[in-house]
């Protein structure tokens, strides 16, 4: 067995220090590396799905243009005197967007109270018929959401 000197164990202590140092060193140097790469991965990531969304939204922004255009186009191009607001007496038959309602029923229309009193006797039937209709859907409807109301 050899004997080791003193200034030979604190040379090898020292060598033993300055190796672990250096390890450390190597592994701090590639874990910082791998880091930034990690990190340059995620930035050009970031970057790729800001682009992308910002292409996204350019989509979207001209779909919405394109859509608007398209509806301004058809409010443009939509004829000007609109039928669908029009209505025919029920008794001569006149087409206008003016005519009364009866008060009963709310379906027939007319265009003055001569047009109504020739009607009536046609119409009464008819009109209380609708009328009881309407009362009885309209008592149902309220009964229901009470009955819901109550459950609740």
């Amino acid at each position: 067995m050899s004997s080791i000197t003193l200034r030979e164990t604190e040379t090898i202590r020292k060598i033993k220090f300055i190796m672990k140092e250096k390890l450390l060193q190597i592994k701090y140097e590639k874990s910082k590396s791998q880091l930034s790469d990690h990190f340059m991965k995620k930035s050009t990531e970031a970057t790729k799905s800001k682009k992308e969304s910002r292409k996204i939204r350019g989509r979207k922004l001209t779909e919405n243009r394109e859509r608007k255009d398209q509806f301004s186009q058809a409010l443009k191009d939509r004829p000007t005197n609109d039928t669908t607001s029009m209505h025919n007496c029920w008794t001569c038959q006149h087409s206008s967007c003016y005519l009364m309602k009866c008060s009963g029923c709310k379906k027939a229309r007319y265009c003055g109270e001569t047009c109504y009193g020739e009607d009536w006797e046609r119409h009464k039937d008819w009109c209380r018929e609708r009328e009881e209709k309407r009362h009885k859907d309209w008592c149902r409807e309220r009964e229901e959401k009470r009955h819901k109301d109550w459950c609740r």
